[in-house]
């Protein structure tokens, strides 16, 4: 009985140290990964999983928290194809990670660099929040979390958000334009804006 448990110990950690050898995601050591370390090998496996996930265009990625879908579909699409230039390319690193105050959400922050000439290039910086779940971690847009406080105003089938007051008269213009739009083509689904 313990020489079944034991190997299975063995292959267990003997597949973690294959998948960490084929991670796309660089970790520098002074990033500060959560102690448990069954946890943390979820959190930097899954966040990875995200990342290969996002680059190579998955609309089903099933890394995606789903209530937060549609806000991290806008973020894939910007994060998709960003690894590639012309002259180089760029990788992914983990450069924060910060527990939040319910010890079930992290802040995660990825920045995609590479070198030139030995000079290491930050091509661009992405912030996540990576969510806890029984079998692992499932990640989202910061973009509900930041616009939390943010004033919300419906007008038919829209609905805007906003930080400011000064953009009420906008929104007003832009509902009046969208519902003649939406009019002629027969839409009628709620649709979200943020004003920013």
């Amino acid at each position: 009985m313990k020489t079944k448990v034991l190997l299975t110990v063995a292959i267990f950690f003997a597949t973690l140290g294959l998948k960490a050898q084929t991670n796309y995601l660089v970790i520098g050591e002074d990033i500060r990964l959560p102690k448990d370390s069954v946890e943390r090998l979820q959190l930097t496996a899954n966040l990875n999983d995200f990342l290969l996930s996002a680059q190579k265009g998955d609309k089903e990625n099933q890394w995606i928290l789903s209530t937060e879908n549609a806000e991290t579909q806008i973020l894939l699409s910007e994060m998709q194809g960003i690894e590639k230039s012309d002259s180089m390319e760029f990788y992914p690193h983990l450069i924060n990670l910060e527990i939040l105050g319910d010890s079930k959400t992290y802040i995660v922050q990825v920045a995609y660099m590479g070198l030139q000439n030995k000079q290491p290039i930050l091509r661009a910086c992405f912030e996540l929040l990576a969510h806890k779940t029984d079998t692992g971690f499932l990640f989202s847009s910061p973009l509900v979390r930041n616009t939390k406080d943010w004033k919300v105003k419906t007008v038919g089938h829209f609905i805007f958000h906003y930080q400011d007051t000064s953009a009420e008269n906008v929104i007003n213009q832009q509902a009046k334009y969208l519902t003649e739009y939406d009019k002629i083509l027969n839409f009628s689904k709620i649709t979200e804006y943020y004003f920013c």
